[in-house]
């Protein structure tokens, strides 16, 4: 995955930690970013779900990522979270009202 291969660029330069987010997120703010990097303090990743808990609208990891991203798939959270839990990762979720509306259909808007 391109996100992934990304993430592994960063590593390579000596980033130690990234965040990845979506698109389609009209009221992100920048307190979301922040949370999201400050959640890396205690643990080894973060997820911030959409609103009905499925997809992961934003993630942060530390570098090099212990593990892929599973972006694009509906039910991308729980797929985080297993794929987390299974390497045994500390992992922090972040629920914002921001973070949580996307626009995946008209009557997002």
């Amino acid at each position: 995955m391109i996100v992934d291969r990304a993430l592994a660029i960063l590593a390579d330069r000596g980033a130690h930690a990234a965040v990845v987010v979506m698109g389609d997120l009209p009221e992100l703010k920048s307190e979301d970013l922040a949370q999201l990097l400050a959640a890396l303090d205690d643990a080894d990743c973060a997820f911030a779900p959409d609103g009905a808990d499925a997809g992961t609208n934003a993630l942060a990891l530390r570098l090099p990522p212990a593990l892929s991203t599973q972006l694009g798939h509906a039910d991308s959270f729980a797929r985080h979270l297993d794929a987390a839990q299974h390497r045994g990762l500390t992992v922090t979720t972040i629920r914002t009202p921001s973070l949580a509306h996307d626009i995946d259909e008209p009557g997002d808007l």
